[in-house]
């Protein structure tokens, strides 16, 4: 009687589908060293700057300690959304240890960590926790306003819609996508819509306007393209 017995070998594993994050996360570190400059490539830095906003405001002094001290919340994972929002009393020592180190009074560390918290909830509960989500609103509403403030003959809506995204990005670094060719090709490639695909970048905490040159550079590498692929100058 032959032995049904199978070796290991005999088996083939497939590993498991990469997520979308997984997916942007690739491409961002294969191709990050091809990418222009951007003021907030990334959303948590755009909410930490607003941190160090309120506290140089509450406390006042040399705004290079402020920041100091938000750096290393921002290291340290206390400027999470999350976290701040339900901060435990580990992560308060914390917070108190580092801004008392950084000369702030018992009372003054007491009423900014209040603070920070009230605003944590409040981005947690109307914005999901991504701060970025009402900043992209706005400039989508302002996008669509100019585009039809300054609808001129001899430029397409189309047109004036594109270059309207394309100032905000590079003038102010605002959340908006282009929508390029390079995004809607590659959403049609992982069977994904242009929303789905802004969700994982705000998952990631990826500026969106960073993620439309992390496209155009990775079709760039991907394809032939038959005309220039649009890469944003360097300012």
């Amino acid at each position: 009687m032959r032995s049904t017995a199978r070796r290991i070998s005999d088996f083939h594993f497939e590993d498991p589908p990469m997520t979308l994050e997984e997916r942007l996360t690739g491409i961002f570190e294969a191709r990050r060293h091809e990418l222009p400059v951007h003021a907030w490539p990334s959303e948590a830095a755009r909410w930490a700057e607003l941190v160090f906003s309120v506290l140089q405001r509450l406390h006042g002094g040399d705004p290079e300690v402020t920041r100091q001290s938000v750096t290393i919340f921002l290291a340290t994972g206390l400027l999470e959304v999350p976290t701040l929002a339900a901060l435990n009393p580990e992560a308060a020592t914390t917070c108190r240890y580092v801004l008392a180190s950084h000369g702030w009074r018992e009372d003054e560390i007491t009423k900014a960590i209040q603070v920070l918290q009230a605003m944590a909830k409040v981005i947690q509960k109307r914005y999901r926790g991504k701060l970025q989500s009402i900043v992209r609103r706005h400039a989508s509403e302002m996008r669509k306003e100019l585009t039809v403030a300054l609808r001129v003959p001899g430029l397409s809506r189309a047109d004036l819609t594109f270059a309207l995204g394309h100032w905000m990005q590079n003038a102010f670094s605002l959340p908006v996508s282009l929508e390029s060719d390079a995004l809607r090709a590659f959403c049609r490639e992982e069977g994904v819509t242009p929303r789905e695909l802004v969700r994982a970048a705000d998952s990631l905490e990826l500026n969106v306007a960073l993620l439309d040159d992390l496209l155009e550079a990775h079709a760039a590498r991907t394809t032939a393209p038959a005309k220039p692929v649009r890469v944003r100058a360097k300012r």
